[in-house]
């Protein structure tokens, strides 16, 4: 079915419409457009087999509640006849232009989780990645079953991981505490878990790594038996102190690698973290050749930072080449959805509808899905 869009609309409308000889004497239809309201607008275009047509639109007779008739380009017989949709239809318009968009609930994080489930199908996003302290001591099968009423994929559970430690009981409680994650996981519906791999202040990154494989390899059987996926997620060096000894995209192929290259264990590209990498574009394509790209998390890199954790940008607000680095990915063999990931005080302080239209104007743009 062609789509078409008009910026800024929301009100959507289905026209059907017919085409002269010049298509071959067929018939063509129907094309999906959103309005917000009549007057704003001057024209729309669609597209159509991959042929771009751009209308004048010089006749609206509507209002907010229903839209009468729209007649295009009388001269040459265009004419245009459309109803509005219900909120079902509605919300399968908005997944077919955001069938890619998902966002974590830790980018709305003043949201509880039954307001990411009722808000984001609303702005069309089709995925959701969970974490963890959601859940809190939520049933996790109604978590599942809500998720999927709410008409939004399940993309991953955020997160796992943290497994060096300077004592063998730490290392444990680690590896204990990614099979709980691996549990959660299948129970939610969710086929990824996020591993944010961890480090130690004083204890060398070469050990670390070492106990991070180590750790993954411990807990590879359990997520295999759940037929659930772990996703390494390289960390910028600045966090190599605490957060995770796993910083480019080579070291989490090496650690791939190391375990044998097994189908349940891949990486999750995030570009806040890697996109300083002058090896990136290579380690993408090498974990598209082994089926490794598991992920594609996005935000920007805003200068100046003024807080290494909590002060990521919307896409387009920072330095990052966000869609070049899509582009790679995509190119390398990844079809799955663009996971919105953003830590920002200053966005969790604003009122997160506003937030949230923000995070899906600024997608479209990058993305450019309206053309």
């Amino acid at each position: 079915m062609p789509i078409g869009f008009l910026d800024g609309c929301e009100l959507p409308v289905v026209l059907w419409y017919h085409f002269s000889e010049r298509f071959h004497g067929r018939d063509i239809g129907p094309i999906l457009l959103y309005f917000h309201s009549a007057e704003r607008f001057s024209g729309f275009s669609v597209c159509i087999h991959g042929r771009r047509l751009i209308y004048p639109l010089l006749k609206i007779e509507s209002n907010r509640a229903k839209m009468s008739r729209v007649l295009v380009n009388p001269s040459k017989g265009w004419l245009f006849g459309y109803h509005s949709l219900d909120a079902s239809a509605t919300l399968g318009l908005q997944k077919h232009r955001m069938k890619r968009l998902c966002i974590h609930t830790v980018t709305t994080k003043p949201w509880s989780l039954a307001q990411c489930l009722d808000e984001f199908p609303k702005r069309g996003v089709s995925g959701i990645s969970i974490w963890r302290q959601m859940l809190g001591g939520s049933d996790l099968s109604d978590v599942g079953r809500q998720t999927k009423e709410a008409g939004l994929e399940v993309i991953s559970l955020c997160r796992g991981g943290f497994f060096p430690a300077s004592t063998s009981s730490g290392r444990q409680a680690a590896i204990d505490d990614n099979r709980t994650a691996i549990e959660q996981a299948h129970a939610i519906g969710a086929p990824l878990v996020v591993l944010v791999c961890g480090a130690v202040p004083g204890q060398s990154l070469t050990e670390s790594r070492k106990q991070i494989t180590d750790g993954i390899s411990a807990v590879l059987p359990a997520a295999v038996q759940a037929g659930v996926k772990l996703a390494i997620e390289p960390l910028h060096p600045m966090y190599a102190d605490d957060r995770s000894a796993v910083n480019t995209m080579r070291q989490a192929n090496e650690i791939c690698d190391a375990l044998g290259s097994p189908s349940a264990l891949g990486i999750a590209v995030d570009v806040y973290h890697v996109w300083w990498d002058p090896e990136l574009q290579e380690q993408i394509e090498l974990a598209g050749r082994t089926s490794r790209l598991l992920a594609f998390h996005i935000c920007d890199w805003k200068t100046p930072t003024t807080d290494l954790l909590n002060d990521r940008g919307l896409m387009g607000e920072g330095c990052i080449n966000i869609r070049q680095i899509s582009d790679w990915v995509d190119a390398a063999g990844f079809t799955g959805h663009r996971e919105v990931e953003i830590f920002s005080d200053r966005w969790w302080s604003i009122d997160q509808n506003v937030f949230l239209e923000k995070i899906v104007s600024s997608y479209e743009e990058v993305f450019k899905v309206k053309a």
